[in-house]
């Protein structure tokens, strides 16, 4: 490969990551390289694999999905890099290179030649079994994983299997110099009332989020702010469940919108007839559980649709990226109807990454991805005592909604990176941050614990 070909910053990925594996001196050589969703992950791993083939290595690239093992080798053919497949269906060969499927590749391991470097798309991933079985049966192997949120989905670190963290360039950079779209941010006052979900494995538990969510009451009319935010424009809808996806279809499908749900378990070739006919804009808008959170590569896409609040960091801005993807003239519309805004802050906010994972936070910082939404005119900003839009004084004691059905209001990314410190400090009573903390979708005990340091703060001044 020509690296005149790749961008700057995706030179520069190349070049600290492989400065970060020639400065491990002992144990495995594992790197994880995170850039943000549309950053170019793809073709930093075509030229790492072609740099590393002509050195006379052998280059195994994991996937997890047959959508990205297909997504790879079409990439890798535009790149005339010649490559074998290790999959269910394909026939072993001596290429220098393989995309492999990952469950196949563990069945296939005793009969494949030693890799000198393996490359993990979705690296979040690697934590389960069958990546940290590969990764470890090739210990002499340089491993590189490949990832725009290098934590698990239940927020945990990436430290056990891998040694160094490579940073790439932020989203809001990648926004302002064009490499990623600009965005419009449409939210409810609040988010789905969560209260009564119990979750499991760091996030929602999908059988009784799919009870609160799939109701038009709670969700908002889809079809509507459609309509109003996003008319004609390809979107993808982010459900709970595959009945959840069906229904979201069938009311698109009733106001005259070519619209169909997706799964994981439909067949294979209907799968990629589908994909084939969003992205030629036969179909307007496709509704999914999780099929399409990672790795699905249309740049045309300009709307998601947020149906499933989640308290996975790692998923809304796997879904968010989606519609990133840059084209002149492209703004993306986001429709967060389940509030995960709330939860998580703006798609282009400033976040630190570790391979320890989500770090706790203290009850300063807590609340710095929080938002406000104003009472008078529903804009939606940093906390401020007034409105950026309207001007209205706004109240310090928040209140209690007990629906969300109605309008989405537009976010301001330009006013949501402070801390919503306002609203906690101004709940005095236990009943008031619990308000909060349903809102929020915190855990139980948060309450709790900063009614406990108020406590020890007042018993050190007094």
């Amino acid at each position: 490969m020509d690296y005149s070909n790749l961008y700057p910053h995706q030179l520069q990925m190349i070049t600290d990551t492989r400065n970060a594996v020639r400065s491990i001196t002992s144990g495995p050589r594992t790197v994880i390289m995170q850039g943000p969703t549309g950053v170019g992950k793809t073709v930093t791993m075509a030229a790492m694999a072609k740099t590393s083939m002509g050195m006379g290595n052998r280059v195994i690239f994991t996937v997890h999905r047959r959508e990205l093992l297909h997504q790879s080798c079409r990439a890798l053919d535009s790149w005339n890099i010649r490559h074998g497949i290790i999959a269910s269906g394909y026939p072993m060969d001596d290429a220098m290179m393989h995309v492999a499927s990952i469950n196949t590749l563990v069945r296939r391991m005793q009969k494949i030649q030693p890799p000198d470097l393996i490359i993990v798309d979705e690296a979040h991933h690697a934590m389960a079994g069958q990546w940290a079985q590969v990764i470890r049966h090739w210990p002499g192997a340089t491993v590189v994983g490949l990832t725009a949120t290098p934590q698990r989905l239940d927020g945990k670190g990436l430290g056990e299997l891998f040694q160094r963290l490579v940073i790439g360039p932020t989203t809001s950079w990648l926004i302002e110099n064009k490499y990623l779209s600009p965005f419009r941010l449409f939210a409810p006052p609040n988010g789905i009332d969560t209260s009564s979900v119990k979750s499991a494995m760091g996030d929602f538990k999908k059988d009784q989020l799919a009870v609160v969510c799939d109701k038009n009451s709670i969700t908002g009319n889809a079809v509507e702010h459609y309509v109003r935010h996003a008319s004609g424009k390809r979107a993808i809808v982010f459900c709970v469940s595959i009945k959840h996806a069906e229904h979201v279809a069938e009311e698109f499908q009733k106001n005259g919108i070519e619209a169909i749900h997706i799964t994981g378990m439909d067949d294979r070739d209907h799968r990629d007839d589908v994909m084939r006919k969003f992205a030629a804009g036969e179909i307007k808008v496709l509704c999914s559980v999780d099929l399409i959170s990672e790795g699905f590569d249309v740049p045309a896409v300009e709307a998601i649709i947020m149906l499933r609040p989640t308290q996975s960091l790692t998923l809304y801005l796997q879904q968010i990226g989606r519609a990133l993807r840059y084209i002149p003239g492209k703004t993306a519309i986001i429709l967060d109807h389940a509030g995960n805004c709330n939860r998580h802050g703006m798609p282009d906010a400033a976040r630190t990454w570790s391979l320890a994972g989500k770090q706790k936070k203290s009850t300063k910082d807590a609340d710095d991805i929080s938002i406000v939404t104003c009472s008078q005119c529903y804009a939606v900003f940093r906390p401020a005592p007034e409105c950026p839009v309207c001007g209205f004084e706004q109240a310090v004691n928040p209140r209690k909604i007990q629906e969300v059905d109605g309008d989405l209001v537009e976010i301001d990314p330009k006013e949501l990176a402070r801390i919503r410190a306002r609203q906690i400090s101004g709940a005095h009573t236990f009943d008031e941050l619990e308000v909060i903390r349903k809102a929020r979708g915190y855990k139980p005990g948060w309450t709790e614990h900063i009614m406990k340091s108020r406590r020890q703060r007042y018993a050190e001044r007094a």
